[in-house]
Formats: structure tokens, C-alpha cells, sequence
């Protein structure tokens, strides 16, 4: 299975950064979603969305499959890993490798 295009592949960071500030600016949530990967959630985060959506990548089996525990728990893991500041991402929408820092 070919892995489709997702948002950060039709639209630039910068436009998504001012799409984020437009919502907050008009007092409305700003949600994302469109074929993101796990990779894309930190970006999603630091761009200001407030809502992010997954399917493919918290589901065994793709979009057509059931969600998996353990792919959620990822998710959760990373998100709650780049609060606690233990994750420095390269920006980029392509594939990243999450660099876990020493603790200060």
C-alpha cells in the first residue's frame, strides 16, 4: 500500500501557521488532519493546532482497521515526551527521528 500525501505535503508550514493564527485571531479552535503520520504530530503542535487527527496512524490494518492500543499509547508518548522537553525534532515534513536529550 502506497502511503497517500498528507496536509504538510499540499500546504507550506507558513501558511498553516497563519492558518492557526487566523482561528485564534476570530476566536476558533484550529483542528488538522489529512493522512498526518506520527512524525507530523510534533509539528502540528508547534504550529499552534489545537485539535490533531489521526486515523492511519493510530489504526492496525490502515484506515480501514481497528485502532490499536498501542499505536495511540505512541502518540500519547510523544506528545506527552515534547512537554516534559525531551524531544527535539527536526523540522521538516518528511520522516524524523526523535533525538531524546539528556535531562538538565
Amino acid at each position: 500500500m502506497v502511503n497517500p500525501p498528507s496536509t504538510f505535503d499540499f500546504l507550506s508550514r507558513e501558511y498553516l501557521r497563519k492558518f492557526v493564527e487566523e482561528a485564534h485571531r476570530n476566536g476558533f479552535l484550529a483542528a488538522l488532519a489529512g493522512s498526518l503520520k506520527k512524525y507530523h504530530i510534533i509539528d502540528a503542535i508547534e504550529l499552534g493546532f489545537d485539535v490533531i487527527g489521526f486515523r492511519d496512524a493510530v489504526c492496525s490494518g490502515g484506515r480501514d482497521g481497528v485502532v490499536s492500543l498501542e499505536l495511540v499509547s505512541e502518540l500519547k508518548e510523544i506528545i506527552r515526551s515534547h512537554y516534559a522537553g525531551k524531544i527535539s525534532v527536526y523540522s521538516s515534513s518528511k520522516p524524523k527521528q526523535w533525538v531524546l536529550e539528556a535531562q538538565v
